[in-house]
């Protein structure tokens, strides 16, 4: 890693379940995760490292179809009160992540196919 900004965990495991699809292995389901932070009241998602360095932060890593947490990560505290509404959001950009990996994945494997049927 060059250059970071946050969310490194979650762009490295986003990264590998992408290059998992692309040589091809088959996958019960995607992993997509996310990163959430909470500043004073406020949840964030996807933060960068200065917010992340300010509060907690949790990364999380879900297999979206089936609904369950696959890894679950905190850097600095995080009040018992706090935890749920970042982890909540944290899910939902994991969600949300999925929705747009599946897309491109959908996208490639159509390009593929038109390519290998000389469309």
């Amino acid at each position: 890693v060059l250059q970071a900004d946050g969310g490194v965990m979650s762009a490295c495991i986003n990264a590998s379940t992408l290059a998992l699809i692309h040589a091809g292995v088959e996958l019960v389901d995607y992993v997509a995760s996310c990163t959430a932070s909470i500043n004073k009241q406020t949840p964030l998602l996807d933060v960068t490292y200065h917010e992340g360095m300010t509060g907690c932060e949790v990364t999380v890593s879900i297999l979206p179809n089936k609904g369950s947490i696959v890894s679950l990560d905190t850097s600095h505290t995080v009040h018992q009160d706090q935890f749920e509404s970042v982890l909540d959001l944290a899910m939902q950009g994991c969600q949300q992540v999925y929705e747009e990996m599946h897309k491109e994945v959908e996208s490639y494997l159509e390009d593929k196919h038109a390519i290998m049927s000389h469309r």
